[in-house]
């Protein structure tokens, strides 16, 4: 399979319209949905591209990692609208908005926290809903992926994945796992999770042994990746996605 047909299949021969709406007037103009790619976390942006700048044979940081730099293509943040004050205690949760007209509730312990694994026990105080003031829909086959936003390697909360069929279901409330106890604040303009829109279509796979013809297929493909020192990844993806 080449590249250009895995990736046409994973989103389509057509980027979706995505439509995003405020269920609360002036919140798109104060702290709107934007493109993720607008949310690198500081240190990524930080980080040099070079370890030894001008080094042919130097393979770089982190911040070269095409896989990485993709990942924020494509998708949408929303930032928190206002401002939490939080009070994790081992017996109670309390909060207040800055704003009373927005509203976060628990999920009970019996409801998530009680049936996972130790570990995720210990990590985890309480399991924060937000009551979301965006509304988001796709066009038919299309739903919508929420993600944490795991590279910020936030040490207050960490948003719970999931799939919403945005084409027919529009809202979306974000269940935070809120890691430590005491008095904070979730700042307003903090990103909360990412959207990755995806097709709904059924999957078809094979899992087999590499035979002859697919050993030849993977050479030919390293061959290309490794004709070059650096930037091959990124140059023949920009051949198969002009086709």
């Amino acid at each position: 399979m080449s590249l250009k047909t895995y990736l046409t299949g994973l989103i389509g021969s057509k980027k979706p319209h995505v439509e995003w709406w405020s269920t609360v007037p002036g919140l798109t103009e104060l702290e709107p949905v934007q493109p993720a790619n607008k949310f690198f976390p500081e240190w990524f942006k930080k980080m040099p591209r070079w370890l030894e700048e001008g080094n042919p044979f130097d393979k770089g940081t982190f911040k070269n990692c095409p896989g990485i730099v993709d990942f924020y293509k494509d998708a949408f943040v929303i930032p928190l609208w206002a401002d939490f004050f939080l009070n994790i205690t081992d017996k109670d949760f309390g909060w207040k908005c800055s704003n009373p007209d927005f509203e976060m509730s628990l999920h009970f312990k019996e409801q998530f926290l009680d049936h996972t694994p130790k570990n995720v026990k210990n990590d985890v105080m309480v399991v924060a809903k937000t009551d979301c003031p965006w509304r988001v829909k796709t066009k038919k086959g299309w739903g919508m992926m929420q993600l944490p936003m795991f590279y910020d390697f936030s040490e207050d909360f960490e948003c719970l994945p999931g799939l919403t069929y945005t084409e027919w279901s529009h809202q979306i409330n974000q269940q935070l796992l809120i890691k430590k106890k005491g008095e904070f604040v979730l700042k307003k303009g903090t990103p909360i999770a990412m959207y990755k829109p995806v097709k709904l279509d059924k999957i078809n796979y094979t899992v087999k042994d590499e035979d002859d013809a697919k050993f030849i297929e993977s050479y030919k493909s390293n061959l290309k990746f490794q004709s070059k020192f650096k930037g091959s990844y990124n140059a023949i993806k920009g051949k198969y996605l002009s086709e």
